[in-house]
């Protein structure tokens, strides 16, 4: 029980890893399950008010036995997967003769065509974190908010899927930018997704909705235009 409208969750992992969760208050109450994602060992979990700062007084040890790697296919925090929302939109899109490569287009499709650019945040710098569940409501977000999305609706599609963070070319510019896409794992290999640039551009400080597939799968072309740093805890 809390009187706080969110209490934030940060699961450690075996191997220091961080991830944080946080949890809305209903009437007082809240209750989350948490996937221990980072393979067998030790956990340690924080309670608190804050996203950023622990001060340890509410603190929970727990060890998975499991061996089992579900790291691509589990909810995070921020990736919720199991939200029973983003769990109806995904029985909406996906029919069960569909293969995984369809799967994948048809969540790439959806999210492309109906999420807005979020610009003003571009612009600003003001760049909150949102989970999956907040890039729904709000139907607009910056690219990792997309990519928080897609990733959600693919691992509930049953698609290990994860979220990159990297560099990416601004033709107008000349320059790289920070950026962040998605991979998931179809037929035996990690494919490139970035349902960001297939959504549209940027014109005038405006976003231009032109919905493509330019930038599904396309090997060739993201190794012209995309450099990954890192790939994410999310």
């Amino acid at each position: 029980k809390s009187s706080l409208d969110t209490v934030y969750l940060l699961l450690r992992g075996p191997g220091g890893e961080l991830s944080v969760y946080p949890v809305p208050v209903h009437n007082g109450s809240f209750k989350k399950d948490i996937w221990l994602r980072f393979g067998a060992g030790e956990y340690t979990v924080w309670a608190g008010d804050n996203d950023r700062k622990f001060d340890g007084k509410i603190r929970f040890l727990v060890r998975n036995s499991s061996t089992e790697n579900y790291f691509d296919l589990t909810p995070s925090g921020y990736v919720n997967s199991d939200d029973p929302v983003i769990l109806g939109i995904k029985d909406t899109l996906i029919k069960e003769d569909m293969d995984d490569l369809t799967k994948l287009k048809v969540i790439h499709d959806w999210v492309a065509g109906n999420i807005t650019y979020d610009v003003d945040a571009y612009y600003s710098g003001d760049v909150a974190m949102n989970t999956a569940l907040d890039v729904l409501k709000s139907k607009k977000g910056t690219c990792r908010d997309y990519s928080f999305l897609f990733a959600s609706l693919a691992r509930a599609a049953g698609i290990p899927t994860r979220v990159i963070y990297g560099d990416a070319l601004n033709t107008a510019t000349g320059t790289y930018e920070k950026h962040a896409w998605n991979e998931s794992f179809v037929n035996g290999k990690w494919v490139k997704i970035d349902t960001t640039w297939d959504a549209g551009y940027i014109s005038n400080k405006k976003f231009v909705a032109s919905v493509s597939t330019k930038y599904f799968v396309d090997e060739e072309l993201f190794n012209k235009t995309h450099k990954t740093t890192s790939v994410t805890q999310y």
